[in-house]
C-alpha cells in the first residue's frame, strides 16, 4: 500500500515520506483519528519502510513490495482481533517476535490496527519495548482518540493527529469519484461526517437511499389524510427490524432538515440536500413544534426498544402518536 490511499493528510504524509527516505522514521508511532485512515496510513508507512527502493513510499515493483502486496512479508506483523480487547498475551507474543531479527530486511514492523482495544495490562507490557526497542524494531499504533491509551504509553510515541475532512470535502470527493451518484454523494459525506471511508461504503449501498426516500413518502402520508399510512409504515419498519438503528438515524436527519427549512435555511447545513424539494413541500404542513415533538417521540421509542419493549407495539404507538402530533391534536403523554 502506498500513500495515494490516504487523503486529506498532505502535511502528515509529506513528513512521513521524508522520514522514511532519510531513515529518520521513529521506532514508535501513534496515528490518532478516523480508524480506516489511521490503518491505511500505518500500512503505507510499513510498506514504504520495507521497500527496497528507499524512496519514501512503496515502489510496488521490488521483491519486498511483491511480498507486502500479497500480505506475506515476514517482517510486517499486523495485530488485530475479533474480540473486545487485546490482552497482555498478545503483546508478549509481539515482544518475543520483535527480538527475532528481521528475516529479509533491515526493519521489523508491528502494526496494532486496533490500539483502542489494548487493555491497561497490555499497554503496560508495551512500555519497555517502546522505550528500548531493538534497532530494527518499529511499532505503529492506530487509535480513534488519545484517551484510549495510557499517558505513559502516549509519551513514548511520536504522535500524529490526523486531520478530519469536512462533510463538504468528503461529499465533493465522492461526487467526483462517482459522478453517476453525484446527487447522493453530499448526503453520504454529511451523514458520515468525519468518516470518509464509511461515507464511500454508504454511497455504494443503494438500498439505503430507497429506505430514506420511503421514510419521506410515509411521513407525507402520516401528515395527510390516509389513516392506513400508520399501519403500512409500521409493517414496513417491522419487516426491517434489524435496520431499526438506521431508521432512527435517517429519521433524525429528516427532522433536523425540516427544522432548518422551516427557518428558511437551505444551505450546506441540510443533510438530505438531494431531497430539498420533497422536504420543503412536507415542511409546509408542519410547525416547528410538531417537528420537535416528533423528535422527542422518536427518541423515546428508541429508548423503549433498547429496554426490550415490544418492537411492534412500540412502533405502532410511536406512529399513532406522531400522526396525532402532525394533525395538531393533543398527543398522548406516553408512547
Amino acid at each position: 500500500m502506498n500513500f495515494s490511499s490516504v487523503r486529506w493528510q498532505e502535511e502528515t504524509v509529506a513528513n512521513l515520506k521524508k522520514n522514511i527516505s532519510e531513515n529518520t522514521f521513529s521506532h514508535a508511532v501513534l496515528f490518532c483519528g478516523e480508524t480506516a485512515s489511521c490503518i491505511n496510513l500505518a500500512h503505507a508507512c510499513a510498506d514504504g519502510l520495507l521497500c527496497e527502493a528507499s524512496s519514501g513510499e512503496a515502489c510496488g515493483l521490488c521483491p519486498s513490495c511483491a511480498k507486502t502486496k500479497i500480505g506475506s512479508h515476514p517482517d510486517k506483523i499486523v495485530i488485530r482481533t475479533d474480540k473486545a480487547s487485546l490482552g497482555i498475551d498478545s503483546v508478549r507474543d509481539c515482544i518475543n517476535e520483535m527480538y527475532i531479527r528481521p528475516y529479509s530486511d533491515t526493519k521489523k514492523i508491528f502494526i496494532f490496527e486496533e490500539g483502542s482495544k489494548l487493555t491497561k495490562a497490555a499497554q503496560n507490557a508495551l512500555l519497555k519495548i517502546l522505550e528500548n526497542p531493538p534497532d530494527y524494531g518499529v511499532i505503529i499504533i492506530a487509535v480513534q482518540k488519545e484517551e484510549d491509551l495510557l499517558p505513559t504509553v502516549i509519551s513514548r510515541l511520536k504522535r500524529y493527529n490526523l486531520r478530519i475532512p469536512t462533510a463538504v470535502e468528503v461529499g465533493r470527493f465522492l461526487a467526483e469519484k462517482y459522478p453517476e451518484k453525484r446527487e447522493i454523494a453530499m448526503f453520504c459525506g454529511k451523514f458520515c461526517e468525519g468518516r470518509p471511508f464509511d461515507a464511500e461504503e454508504l454511497l455504494n449501498r443503494d438500498g439505503d437511499f430507497d429506505f430514506r426516500k420511503r421514510l419521506v413518502i410515509f411521513f407525507n402520508k402520516l401528515a395527510g389524510k390516509e389513516k392506513s399510512a400508520v399501519f403500512d409504515f409500521a409493517n414496513y419498519i417491522v419487516e426491517r427490524k434489524n435496520e431499526f438503528d438506521t431508521f432512527v438515524m435517517y429519521m433524525q436527519t429528516i427532522l433536523h432538515d425540516l427544522i432548518l427549512i422551516k427557518q428558511g435555511i437551505k444551505n450546506d447545513s441540510i443533510i438530505n440536500s438531494d431531497m430539498i424539494p420533497a422536504l420543503s413541500k412536507l415542511s409546509e404542513y408542519l410547525t416547528s413544534q410538531m417537528i420537535s415533538k416528533t423528535t422527542e417521540n422518536l427518541t423515546e421509542a428508541k429508548r423503549r426498544i433498547q429496554q426490550n419493549a415490544s418492537f411492534m407495539l412500540t412502533i405502532n404507538n410511536f406512529l399513532l402518536n406522531t400522526r396525532e402530533v402532525l394533525h395538531d391534536r393533543n398527543s398522548r403523554s406516553t408512547i
